[in-house]
């Protein structure tokens, strides 16, 4: 028997992980954490505790976003009766609120539960009582991407076409395109990308006339891509090619700031490495690190650089991030750039890269910056842990970190974690506790 936790040792992990939020005071962090055990929870089958936690989390904003969240974990463990009646209570919170910017902010979060679980129709129902426009437009196009995630193209082409919003309007029919080539239909997914089209070359051309910003040039150039790859799965290889090439010129003519310039590049090789175009994506790879060092802030340039790992390590172009991350200097870019390509990889290699993350902690000066450092390669690790089986040594090492985290002020960071850890895992963390302090967890665990 373990010393220092004798009386505890036939209690579940969910009642030692309630043992410890128990001791927090800071309502917004205990509402945080309370909510990412309860979905654990939920996920986990423990449908009776999930509920009870998720009900002790303060205040009711905070504890609506937390039944959101309870119920789309219930959906994924398929237990829709219990994930459609949290949503629906959920719901209820945001209805009852009296204050028109709370109620936004709240319904526009029902509206992403009610999504999450497939309760469209009712995500509907509640995006249109959103009195704020630009809110409004917001939650029925997140409805209407997901109606057509779940193949209700109908619905979401129907929805798309009166958004009031350009912007809006073109990523709700980019959206509807990438549905329909995912259901092979070839022509009507190529008559949506013209559409797109259509509605972005009048905003190009005033941008033009009028000197617009190079944002709205990036976020054009990542809808022609997200359309060609659309087109490209269903064989309309002439209208990808153009519209990747589209996409090209608008890099060249309309993206200015250093920064979207290189990772504008960094997704257009992307969509050529997908569509078979090696060569050429090299080329667009190697255009993306000369833009990268062409930016004269420092800083900036870091920054740029992990964004650019982060989609590289994304799509699974490993070598391209690797490359990229090395050049990046600042710990605190190249610790996230790192444990992103971590999450890329497996098994030995992966760990390597979390061990030259966790090598960067000491020289990052900002306490707020070492906290969400450190919890980045405890999540990253956690999901390695989860794969890796029963390797004690690395559960342990995790564990380390989150205690590392708990003793501080930025112990929030440990929380995704500690969810990504498998029972087993949260064992090697108290295993850890209790070997280490004289008096035991109950002493120590969870203080600031």
């Amino acid at each position: 028997m373990t010393r220092g936790w004798p009386s505890r040792t036939r209690r579940s992990n969910g009642e030692r992980c309630e043992e410890l939020l128990d001791r927090l005071t800071d309502p917004e962090r205990m509402a945080s954490a309370l909510t990412e055990v309860a979905a654990r929870l939920a996920g986990n089958g423990d449908a009776r505790r999930a509920e009870s936690v998720v009900r002790r989390v303060p205040g009711a904003a905070r504890r609506m976003r937390a039944l959101v969240d309870v119920a789309a974990a219930f959906a994924t463990t398929g237990d829709h009766r219990r994930a459609a009646a949290r949503a629906v209570e959920a719901e209820g919170i945001a209805r009852r609120t009296t204050d028109p910017r709370r109620l936004v902010t709240m319904c526009l979060r029902a509206v992403d539960g009610l999504v999450a679980i497939n309760q469209l129709p009712a995500a509907v129902e509640v995006a249109e009582q959103i009195s704020d426009p630009r809110a409004r437009a917001a939650a029925l196009t997140r409805t209407a991407e997901a109606l057509a995630a779940y193949g209700e193209i109908r619905s979401a082409t129907a929805i798309a076409r009166v958004l009031d919003e350009p912007e809006r309007r073109t990523w709700a029919l980019v959206a509807v395109c990438e549905a329909q080539a995912a259901t092979g239909s070839r022509d009507e997914a190529v008559s949506t990308a013209e559409e797109v089209l259509a509605e972005l070359r009048p905003r190009r051309d005033a941008r033009v006339r009028s000197s617009g910003s190079s944002g709205a040039g990036y976020s054009r150039v990542l809808a022609l891509l997200r359309l060609s790859t659309a087109l490209h799965t269903v064989g309309a290889a002439a209208e990808a090619e153009r519209l990747r090439s589209t996409a090209l010129h608008q890099v060249v003519g309309d993206v200015a700031e250093p920064d979207r310039r290189a990772r504008a590049f960094a997704h257009l090789s992307i969509a050529l490495a997908a569509a078979g175009a090696a060569d050429r994506a090299a080329v667009l790879a190697r255009l993306t690190s000369s833009e990268l060092a062409g930016i004269d802030d420092r800083h900036s340039q870091d920054r740029a650089r992990m964004r650019v790992v982060e989609a590289f390590a994304a799509a699974g172009h490993v070598a391209w991030a690797d490359e990229t991350c090395r050049a990046i200097e600042g710990p605190v870019a190249r610790v996230r750039a790192l444990t992103a390509l971590a999450s890329a990889v497996a098994g030995d290699r992966a760990w390597a890269l979390l061990d030259r993350a966790e090598e960067l902690i000491g020289t990052i000066d900002k306490p707020d910056d070492r906290w969400t450092a450190t919890g980045r390669i405890a999540r990253a690790g956690a999901v390695l842990v989860a794969g890796d089986g029963p390797d004690r040594s690395r559960r342990n090492r995790i564990a380390r970190l989150v205690v590392e985290l708990l003793a501080t002020d930025g112990w929030i960071e440990a929380v995704p974690a500690v969810a990504h850890l498998s029972w087993e895992g949260f064992d090697a963390l108290v295993d850890w506790l209790t070997t280490r302090n004289d008096g035991g967890p109950d002493e120590n665990l969870g203080q600031p």
